[in-house]
């Protein structure tokens, strides 16, 4: 066999194997194609099944329909209610707690001013939802406030979130029978819908929307929660420096928590350092869950917040 031929030989075993491997990268793209399809049709049935249980799991609580109309607009956010002009900030140092003040607002006849008139944090909310439920529900239902941890945002019972319980007499929380109203998350449904939540002190009111209560006072080192987008929630909190909570030492900082975890990550503080200031910033970080504009606003608020206390 010349060179010529061995060459043309080797060129034609060359081309027989590329076919035969370009044939089995086909037939296994058509196959890989195939297992999505039906990985992602399965994803889908199992979705629509979930979303048509808890649709008529939903549509089997009382008056489904008018409390939907009334919690599905609502919008959980201090971001509006925290940049209000009026509304200052002070620091109790011996009790080591601090006040927002003017952060709530009334209307004539007591009831709760939502920001935009669908803007608010989860007690204002709660407030607003309870006066425009009630008139549905009538004299056949009771309807109260709960304090609640619930295992994405609010784990600990010190960051109890607040909503509603519709019950009839003699149903029970305990007994797990009832209704709960959450407008924070826009979610009504029996009890037994919440698995993710803790249910904790029952009361017929709320402490600020009784005494009317205009300010917000908080311990040091706990979050006021300003903010829930996606998976994240922003707060806004007072802490001590190096263990110390006095004039020239303590911290106001924008936190931002993961669903689920414990901890969070400052997207901005400012510390005083025994009489300086240092500052802290994550702006990518921030930027990518708020608007420029809504982030150079709480921003600002928290350097005012500070240079009014260093004054």
């Amino acid at each position: 066999m010349n060179k010529t031929d061995f060459l043309g030989n080797q060129i034609k075993l060359l081309k027989k194997r590329a076919d035969f491997f370009i044939a089995l990268s086909v037939s296994l793209s058509l196959i890989l194609i195939g297992l999505l399809a039906y990985v992602f049709r399965l994803h889908n049935q199992q979705n629509s099944q979930e979303e048509s249980l808890s649709i008529q799991e939903s549509k089997s609580s009382p008056y489904a329909e008018e409390v939907r109309a009334v919690i599905e607009n609502l919008r959980y956010s201090g971001l509006e209610m925290l940049t209000n002009n009026d509304v200052s900030l002070t620091l109790d140092y011996q009790n080591k707690t601090w006040t927002l003040h003017n952060i709530n607002k009334f209307d004539q006849s007591g009831g709760i001013i939502l920001e935009n008139g669908n803007t608010g944090m989860c007690g204002e909310l709660a407030a607003y939802t309870y006066k425009q439920v009630k008139p549905i529900f009538g004299n056949d239902y009771t309807i109260g406030f709960v304090k609640a941890a619930q295992s994405g945002f609010f784990l600990a019972a010190r960051d109890s979130h607040i909503v509603l319980y519709v019950r009839e007499n003699g149903d029970s929380l305990k007994d797990g029978r009832g209704y709960i109203i959450d407008p924070s998350f826009h979610k009504y449904g029996s009890v037994s819908e919440f698995r993710d939540y803790l249910f904790m002190e029952q009361s017929d009111t709320l402490p600020f929307m009784e005494q009317k209560n205009t300010d917000v006072s908080m311990p040091v080192h706990l979050a006021i929660p300003i903010r829930l987008k996606g998976d994240y929630l922003l707060g806004l909190a007072v802490e001590e420096n190096e263990g110390k909570f006095n004039p020239d030492n303590f911290a106001i900082a924008i936190i931002l928590t993961k669903r689920y975890d414990f901890s969070g990550r400052y997207l901005f503080a400012i510390k005083n350092n025994n009489g300086s200031s240092e500052t802290f910033e994550n702006a990518s970080l921030a930027k990518s869950l708020l608007r420029d504009e809504q982030y150079k606003a709480l921003k600002n608020r928290v350097i005012y917040f500070y240079d009014k206390l260093m004054r």
